[in-house]
């Protein structure tokens, strides 16, 4: 190789690794802090938020979060003051510049107990595909994410405890890479797609996710 192939190549691979984007996991369509950007979204602090397609990213929710404390102003109410605080607290590492690698073995977790005189159905909507049956039902669940420059990875196991039967589902699992501008998520996440509280392009309110491929 010539000496200015191999410069133009060196160009090239720097550009490459300079325009690398933050990898980062998801927000879970599910999460309270949604709420939150509505809220500054109707109040008018953050203007440029797309929610009708979830999940986001942590790192979109640190640049709704920068967006709202560059619009909030001396004199707003309380309400907005506690919300911004709050999601500053919540992004302090993605609102870092430096943005270390992090590792949070238990990121969420919730115990449930539910008794039921009904046959199975759907208890909740965006469960993941949580069914109660007839009986005593204790559900048990745990999240744990890593994210870093490059990977994002987050699992979620759930254990369903049943009269009858104990059963151990991962309900969640990806891995998020990125190349360049290129984001690549392969593993199960819930979405949704289009306007409205839980998206327009949906066959149910609490379906399991699907194991996909996606490029964004």
């Amino acid at each position: 190789m010539s000496r200015v192939k191999l410069l133009n190549f060196i160009c090239i691979l720097a550009l490459f690794f300079s325009s690398t984007a933050y990898a980062d996991t998801y927000i879970p369509v599910d999460s309270l802090l949604y709420d939150d950007f509505r809220f500054l979204e109707a109040e008018g602090i953050i203007t440029t938020s797309m929610l009708s397609t979830l999940p986001i990213s942590r790192l979109e929710g640190a640049r709704l979060t920068t967006e709202a404390l560059n619009n909030a102003s001396i004199g707003n109410s309380s309400r907005i003051d506690r919300v911004v605080s709050r999601l500053e607290k919540e992004f302090v590492r993605e609102l870092d510049i430096a943005k270390p690698a992090y590792l949070k073995p238990a990121d969420t977790a919730h115990l449930q107990y539910a008794y039921s005189d009904r046959e199975s159905f759907f208890a909740k909507k965006n469960r993941d595909g949580l069914s109660v049956r007839r009986g005593n039902n204790t559900f048990l669940d745990l999240t744990s994410r890593f994210d870093s420059r490059y990977v994002g990875l987050a699992v979620k196991p759930e254990l369903s405890i049943y009269d009858d039967a104990t059963q151990l589902t991962l309900k969640k699992a990806y891995l998020l890479a990125n190349l360049g501008r290129e984001e690549f998520m392969v593993g199960k996440e819930s979405a949704w797609w289009g306007p409205g509280r839980n998206g327009s392009i949906l066959l149910s309110t609490n379906a399991e996710p699907l194991t996909t491929l996606k490029i964004s």
